[in-house]
């Protein structure tokens, strides 16, 4: 029973984690380009 959240944990960081990533990289490229604008 205690072994199948842990498998389905990961998937679901990981998925969080790359939303938040990309999230920050199109945060940090918009406030790049304003100030290059």
């Amino acid at each position: 029973m205690s072994k199948h959240p842990k498998i389905a944990k990961p998937a679901r960081s990981v998925d969080t984690w790359a939303i938040l990533f990309i999230v920050i990289l199109a945060v940090g490229a918009a406030m790049f380009w304003a100030s290059s604008q």
